[in-house]
């Protein structure tokens, strides 16, 4: 009984020595470490000091009476339940803990702020229906006493550091009322290993996630940090820190993009000697990255845009010359505007996550926005408004229905979708609701001629190409009111022409003189064809392609079908001509 006592005096002790002197580590590696990146340290250090102290005890009570499987299996299930909920609550206590010392907060008042746990669980307690005596009562009341004198200077507010330890505070009450759940079910010693093992984990999650530099810094790796965003009061630990926003940052030019910082570094490094041709290698990339960023072109900027553009052809980057392969580039001027319009959304686009139908389906919420009379409405919100000429008139309303404000470059998308769905505001879509949208757009800085210059006046050869072959194959059927052309996969390789080369075949076939309705049926791949079909005033085509799971409007639809190529297009042109 006697050596039970000593134990139970002597372990709280010894506790409360090894707690207390945790925060004076604490507090000198929140100068050099994250909070995640310290905890995962300290904790994984623990699971492995419990591991050998384990397998001692393992040793010793080996002649131990086993248990049954069954008692075995219930037993394990409890434990490693315990460890997780023991270890997340320990993992959110000790960062929060550690977050508050790493704001400033000292560690005699940390080490005071988290002791208030101490009187927080029997105030839990009472969520339990246990019982708390007046003494609980008047030692909570001496606490928060003791915090306001503590922690309170002038007026009534926590600095953030404090209020994050407060957080800690009651974090590790819960972490106690769930370890004296967990307790009577669960050997300790097992359950504080699996605790320190799930909150390890959880640390080191949290720190790849939002302290890389503070790792790499724990590690022993330098890292450099170049960015061009406002930087906040706190910066990274890094052996640097390149922003021109910095505000001890002597550099003249605050409005260069991301690349263009990095770009900056590099000549810096490199030196006098070596600056010309490492800004002769560098400066294309750092002018792509700068048009795609849409930033000022003035000053620096300019002179990097400029070289960088001139370069182009001359750059050794092998895949930059597949991207201007990919987009029909090869062999022509590129100027910003195929940068901003051709390359940069290439770059930038939604396909390289993969298929968007699967992504769609995962999703938890999803939203359709669209101007076909087709649509399905198969989202969970549904925007469609058939009426509208394009569905950049939806989107354009739905932003101001939620009250967001916009530039001129999205001005300038969205003049840029009325535009082309509308044939410059020539067809009978056009509504005096699409035209005062255009106005406003105007109003708010869409670049009109930008958007001429980059989808009617920049066309590749290929497509002018594909164009003269597209009217010389054309037939015209049923006393010259229908227009059919067909183009196969010879016809592309023919050119070196892509499909988006094609676009603008099927207008101008529409436009011949007496033609009523147009069709282009074009080869995908062996025996699949994209059908489009476009009518001046009377026929429905929208019709026509509904019946081949296609759809579009009455006047433009379109629809993909199999099989021979002659035979559809005979299937498909008698289809059209009883739509006359």
């Amino acid at each position: 009984m006697k050596h039970n006592q000593m134990r139970q005096v002597v372990f709280p002790i010894l506790a409360a020595f090894i707690w207390g002197t945790a925060f004076v580590a604490q507090d000198m590696c929140a100068d050099t470490m994250g909070a995640f990146a310290f905890n995962a340290s300290r904790y994984f250090i623990a699971v492995l000091s419990l591991l050998v102290v384990i397998a001692i005890s393992s040793m010793q009570h080996k002649d131990k009476p086993a248990l049954s499987p069954a008692e075995k299996k219930a037993a394990n299930k409890q434990l490693w339940i315990g460890g997780l909920c023991c270890g997340a609550a320990l993992a959110m206590a000790s960062n929060f803990q550690q977050a508050g010392m790493v704001a400033g907060t000292d560690s005699g008042k940390a080490g005071f702020i988290t002791a208030l746990y101490v009187v927080l669980v029997p105030v839990f307690g009472l969520f339990f229906k246990r019982k708390v005596s007046l003494p609980v009562w008047i030692a909570v009341a001496l606490s928060v006493l003791a915090l306001y004198l503590l922690c309170i200077k002038g007026s009534f507010s926590l600095s953030p550091g404090d209020l994050l330890i407060l957080i800690c505070a009651v974090c590790f009450a819960v972490h106690i009322l769930v370890i004296d759940h967990f307790t009577a079910y669960c050997d300790g010693v097992k359950l504080s290993c699996l605790q320190f093992l799930f909150a390890g984990v959880i640390s080191t999650v949290c720190m790849f996630l939002f302290e890389e530099v503070d790792f790499a810094a724990s590690i022993g790796m330098d890292t450099v940090v170049t960015d061009h965003h406002e930087c906040k009061d706190a910066l990274p630990a890094a052996c640097a820190v390149v922003d021109p926003h910095r505000p001890d940052c002597g550099f003249p030019f605050k409005h260069l993009a991301g690349v263009g910082v990095a770009l900056e570094l590099v000549l810096a490094l490199g030196g006098a000697e070596r600056e010309s041709a490492l800004f002769s290698r560098y400066c294309t990339l750092a002018a792509i990255g700068t048009i795609a960023d849409v930033m000022r072109m003035e000053g620096e900027n300019r002179t990097i845009v400029q070289c960088g553009l001139e370069g182009i052809d001359r750059s050794d980057f092998t895949g930059l010359h597949a991207l201007l392969r990919e987009a029909g580039l090869t062999g022509r001027p590129v100027s910003s505007v195929q940068i901003g319009f051709v390359l940069a959304p290439r770059i930038n686009a939604a396909g390289r996550m993969g298929a968007a139908d699967e992504i769609f389906a995962q999703a938890k919420h999803t939203a359709n926005i669209d101007h076909h009379v087709t649509n399905t409405m198969f989202a969970q919100h549904n925007a469609v408004e058939a009426h509208a000429a394009a569905a950049a008139e939806v989107v354009k309303k739905l932003i101001e229905q939620l009250d967001a404000d916009f530039g001129a470059n999205i001005a300038t998308c969205l003049f840029c979708g009325l535009v082309t769905d509308t044939g410059n505001f020539a067809y009978s879509n056009t509504t005096p609701d699409t035209l005062f949208a255009a106005g406003e757009l105007l109003q708010r800085g869409a670049d009109n001629a930008l958007i001429n210059r980059a989808v009617y006046r920049s066309a590749p050869v290929s497509k002018r190409r594909m164009l003269g072959l597209g009217l010389i194959k054309a037939e015209y059927l049923h006393g010259g009111k229908v227009a059919v052309c067909k183009l196969t996969r010879a016809d592309f390789d023919r050119f070196n022409a892509r499909d988006e080369d094609c676009e603008g075949i099927i207008d101008n076939l529409r436009d011949v003189e007496n033609v009523e309705i147009a069709m282009l049926i074009r080869e995908k791949e062996p025996n699949v064809y994209k059908v489009s079909m476009r009518a001046k005033e009377y026929a429905n085509v929208c019709a026509v392609a509904e019946r081949y799971g296609g759809g579009g409007h009455r006047l433009a639809a379109g629809c993909t079908v199999r099989g021979e190529l002659d035979a559809l297009a005979a299937e498909l042109t008698e289809a059209l001509i009883q739509a006359l």
